[in-house]
């Protein structure tokens, strides 16, 4: 890689453009975390049994829902590297195969949560959670078609480095969820009290107007130097292929992760209700917390693919020690917050004895891994900025289902731990994923003649 580029800025400078690009962002992520918040404080107000389903119903969907986003998550760094390089005529053409492949992953992620609501007694949950579980995921299915023109949308704006317009169209789809959600759940403003059911539809409705929001954004003046609809292209499978050789690991490893917590949240439910309840309250506070870390990972792509792109070494090095400055204070600020608030947090949802016991600890299991998951998502948002996916694929799989799982499940159930044993396995495996990922960045550093 070459030298000759204009004088970097301080690193003081460069962490406050970072922080002004990821802000945005990371309110985004916190408004789309609320909606499921509210949503489950609308279940929990109908009853426990509510709140578990509508935690269990939507982890399942936001599992696949993560699959497909993962699968459009390789454009964003091509769009980037492509500014970089000075090719900016070019976005347009490859937007549009993206969109394509984004159209393509939503119809496949359609069909397989089809699947799970068809063989939902399988999974041998407590039956009391199959009922109202079935009939949310039944209405929130449908949130999967507008997913496609979001993810799409949110992969321009990162990649153009421009990320207010995701934080307006976060914020309206936030104020649809929260009156639907309210309204059909609990039956307010004349509307019928659907349930879990209507809480479902209030997230489809959501996610539409999200997608609505982006479709106009992306049409205004700013963006037509892009050429983003400028004609209509039909998938050319050579250009799919290449977005799909950096984006298929970065779906998978998203499985891998997301699929570990899914997999709690799904043992929770035959552990019974209380277990349940009390693992979607700490998860969720959990979620919000991982939010600040993961929108600024979505920057992070962005800025290193762009210096990448421009052949910019320094610039990736000055660009990483912001990030991971900027990350270590996140996940320590998020820790403490975590122990201190623990009860105020658990009072949003219930007061019943057992379920704020159990959950008190699930939150202090939380924080301690707090600095290890900002770790992880922040060393995997720069390998992908540096369009690295595969090895962190791998490394991911061993670390949240050999360490992660394998040793949640041995603490958990030979050696008698529970439910907490399963929470102890998820810092095993996030610690194992950060250490991992850390020593994969190292070496593609050297690669690239960074260290």
């Amino acid at each position: 890689m070459t030298s000759a580029h204009p004088p970097l800025p301080t690193l003081s400078e460069d962490i406050r453009r970072t922080l002004w690009l990821a802000l945005p962002m990371i309110a985004a992520q916190l408004l789309q975390m609320s909606a499921g918040v509210v949503d489950s404080l609308i279940a929990g107000r109908i009853g426990s049994v509510e709140l578990g389903a509508v935690g269990l119903g939507s982890s399942l969907i936001f599992v696949v829902l993560l699959c497909v986003i993962g699968l459009s998550n390789g454009l964003s760094p091509v769009l980037a590297k492509l500014l970089g390089e000075s090719k900016s005529q070019e976005l347009g053409a490859v937007f549009r195969q993206g969109t394509w492949l984004a159209a393509i992953s939503c119809f496949i992620g359609f069909l397989l949560i089809f699947v799970l609501i068809a063989n939902l007694e399988l999974i041998n949950i407590d039956q009391e959670l199959i009922a109202p579980t079935k009939a949310y995921m039944n209405a929130a299915i449908w949130s999967l078609l507008p997913a496609m023109g979001f993810m799409v949308g949110r992969n321009f704006f990162e990649a153009t480095e421009n990320t207010q317009p995701v934080l307006f169209a976060t914020v309206i789809g936030l104020i649809v969820n929260i009156f639907f959600s309210y309204s059909l759940g609990l039956g307010k403003f004349g509307m019928p009290a659907i349930g879990v059911a209507g809480i479902g539809w209030a997230t489809t409705l959501s996610n539409a107007c999200i997608a609505l929001s982006f479709l106009y954004l992306l049409t205004r003046p700013n963006n037509h130097s892009y050429r983003l609809f400028v004609q209509w292209d039909w998938p050319r499978w050579s250009e799919i292929k290449k977005l799909l050789k950096i984006s298929i690991p970065i779906a998978i490893s998203l499985l891998f992760e997301v699929g570990l917590f899914a997999s709690v949240t799904v043992q929770m439910g035959i552990f019974g209700r209380i277990e349940s309840a009390a693992n979607v309250i700490a998860l969720q506070a959990a979620s919000m917390a991982f939010m600040l870390p993961l929108g600024l990972s979505f920057i992070l792509v962005a800025r290193v693919g762009n210096a990448l792109g421009r052949q910019d070494p320094a610039g990736i090095k000055q660009r990483l020690q912001s990030g991971f400055i900027i990350a270590t204070v996140m996940g320590i600020s998020t820790a403490v917050a975590l122990i201190l608030l623990r009860y105020q947090i658990i009072a949003f949802y219930t007061d019943e004895a057992e379920v704020v016991r159990l959950a008190s600890i699930f939150l202090i299991l939380a924080a301690i891994f707090q600095i290890s998951d900002t770790s992880q998502v922040t060393f995997s948002g720069v390998l992908r900025g540096l369009q690295d996916t595969t090895v962190p694929m791998l490394t991911n799989g061993f670390s949240y289902w050999v360490i992660g799982f394998g040793g949640g499940c041995l603490l958990a159930y030979p050696l008698g731990m529970g439910a907490v044993g399963l929470w102890v396995g998820l810092i095993l495996g996030l610690t194992a994923c950060s250490i991992f990922l850390g020593l994969r960045l190292r070496y593609t550093l050297k690669r690239l003649h960074l260290q």
